[in-house]
């Protein structure tokens, strides 16, 4: 016997399977092109909100930079100058001494700057938190699951 397949108003139910199935298909894709313009318009707006947290810092690690490297040895060896005649040192060992505070100083001013950055860093956070749902929603929809179908229809 040879299977039938029904026909209703002119066109076969396999006809109306395909319908559904291009419908469905093509809602996803438009859902898939609007996930990844909103995933873009938040990436940009996480950008905006990490360089403005990260000017201040930045500013502060290049001016300790800038100290570090241009003027650091000339007031670093006056300094030591002064101690070693002041306390009776070799001018070596003031000049240890007194690099050592300097370095010191600068190792703490650019720790606090890197913490800034990173805290600057954490508003990515929410980009990558909407990325893994929109990816894990994507996934649902692949993988048939009637749950993950909501806001298809």
């Amino acid at each position: 016997m040879v299977a039938k397949t029904p026909v209703t108003n002119g066109r076969s139910a396999d006809d109306a399977r395909e319908a559904g199935v291009k419908f469905h298909f093509t809602a996803m894709l438009r859902h898939v092109a609007t996930l990844a313009e909103l995933q873009t318009r938040l990436a940009a707006v996480d950008a905006r909100d990490f360089v403005r947290r990260a000017k201040v810092p930045c500013v502060a690690a290049l001016g300790a930079g800038m100290i570090l490297v241009g003027s650091t040895s000339v007031v670093l060896a006056g300094l030591a100058c002064v101690f070693a005649g002041r306390a009776g040192w070799s001018i070596g060992a003031a000049l240890v001494l007194i690099g050592g505070i300097a370095v010191a100083i600068c190792a703490v001013t650019l720790l606090s700057a890197a913490r800034s950055l990173r805290s600057a860093a954490a508003t990515f956070e929410r980009s990558l938190d909407e990325w893994r749902t929109n990816v894990s929603w994507l996934a649902g929809l692949a993988s048939h699951k009637p749950e993950s179908r909501q806001g298809l229809d």
